[in-house]
């Protein structure tokens, strides 16, 4: 297993990004080789006087000898190197990349060599700011953000588990997923944001209303139009390389807004306050469920109450929903398992979520669940890494166990929680 504090890593662009992963990697590893490249000279003299990077060198050269590789370039310049890099690596450098588009990058690794598809990783950092340059960059950007890895079944388990560990290693929150969802995912919830903020500052702009706008606006207005501070070149290339997702979510966009534009005209006030309280109620439940201290373990108890009417007959077809037992033994064995595990009608219920973030922080690559499809990346008997942080069991009682069983056999320590119900369980 590679070493990361012992590790040459190469960064090909010093940009928000990659100069972020280089602050982050010499603030966890203060002796790791780390050698970049970048165009501009000043991001590399400032990174070298700051002493982030150990050296500055041309692509080739960067390329060659290094154990890990990042390509931290915008997403045509990583597109365009891709079929000079296999020439240059060696065969078993990993090599990953941080763009914020995928099936892209996907095609360009498709007319590589099978060796070198199997080193590399997708990789992409839910991470960033309207600022660029090097001189934005921060060793706590990922702090507690999520990664995205996706992987395909060409992918060595060697190479996710070293890129997972990379990660991890410097705070962030490794998820999994396909090509497609990322890119279905990534064009709903970050680049139409940004160009509706780039849409927003140009009309008002047109209208000639820019000065007066920026003068009298509340907070909403500058939260909202921030994201048209972000760098454009880069933005114009990510919708480019991502157009076809972008245009489906647009186009359903568009359609809502001219459904509010017909209730506007009729003035129909009604249907308007349904709508936005939708909005208002789905928003809420995210929230509290994914960012809310509500959803800490202490709060996690729930009661609910179900009426159920008797009917005279039922007719149709269902799908009887997986075990909730075999679902925790599956996303054990697979992790602790060599090689890849394809995990199918899954229970997604909240136990076996819980089960499935514990190994996740402890260094496996999980792609899904997907409509009851989990691919588990294994990393072997005594491959998994220190939890940064308790493991949270809910309300299981099963995992707890065989958690408790799994954890006393590692070479870390390790705490298993659960809720105030599991917490009082003999």
């Amino acid at each position: 297993m590679l070493v990361l504090s012992e590790s040459s890593i190469g960064i090909l662009g010093l940009g928000l990004i990659g100069g972020s992963i280089a602050r982050s990697l010499r603030h966890r590893f203060p002796t790791i080789n780390l050698i970049a490249h970048d165009v501009s000279d000043t991001n590399t003299e400032i990174a070298l006087k700051d002493k982030t990077i150990d050296a500055c060198d041309t692509l080739e050269n960067v390329a060659k000898g290094v154990d890990i590789l990042i390509l931290a370039l915008p997403p045509l310049n990583n597109i365009e190197i891709i079929d000079k890099l296999p020439g240059l690596v060696n065969a078993d450098t990993v090599i990953t990349d941080v763009s914020s588009v995928k099936s892209a990058i996907n095609i360009a690794l498709n007319s590589t060599p099978t060796s070198f598809k199997r080193n590399f990783v997708l990789g992409h950092p839910l991470a960033g700011s309207e600022q660029s340059g090097y001189s934005a960059s921060s060793s706590t950007l990922f702090y507690e953000r999520n990664v995205i890895l996706t992987p395909n079944e060409n992918t060595s388990t060697r190479a996710v588990g070293t890129i997972h560990r990379l990660w991890h290693s410097i705070g962030a929150n490794v998820i999994g997923m396909s090509v497609c969802e990322h890119d279905e995912m990534l064009a709903a919830t970050s680049h139409l944001p940004h160009l509706l903020s780039y849409t927003l500052v140009n009309v008002l702009i047109k209208k000639n209303k820019g000065n007066d706008i920026f003068r009298y606006a509340a907070g909403g207005f500058a939260d909202f139009s921030r994201l048209a501070s972000s760098d454009p070149a880069l933005w114009a290339e990510i919708f480019l390389t991502n157009a076809s997702e972008i245009e489906a979510i647009l186009d359903a966009y568009i359609k809502q807004l001219t459904n509010y534009k017909d209730l506007l005209l009729d003035k129909n006030k009604d249907s308007l306050a349904i709508e936005f309280a939708k909005a208002k109620t789905a928003r809420k439940y995210f929230m509290e469920k994914h960012f809310s201290s509500q959803s800490s373990p202490e709060n996690m108890a729930v009661t609910k109450n179900y009426v159920v009417n008797p009917s005279n007959r039922i007719k149709g077809s269902l799908r009887v929903p997986g075990d909730k037992s075999i679902s925790h033994r599956a996303i054990i064995l697979g992790s602790i398992a060599e090689g890849i595990t394809t995990v199918r009608d899954f229970l997604e219920g909240e136990d076996t979520l819980n089960t499935l973030a514990a190994f996740r922080e402890m260094g496996v690559t999980i792609l899904g669940p997907s409509r009851g499809k989990v691919v588990i990346y294994g990393v072997g008997l005594r491959g998994l890494q220190k939890p940064r942080k308790p493991l949270n069991m809910g309300n299981s009682g099963t995992a707890m166990r065989l958690m408790a069983g799994i954890l006393s056999a590692q070479s870390f320590n390790s705490i298993l929680m659960g809720d105030e119900s599991l917490s009082n369980r003999p």
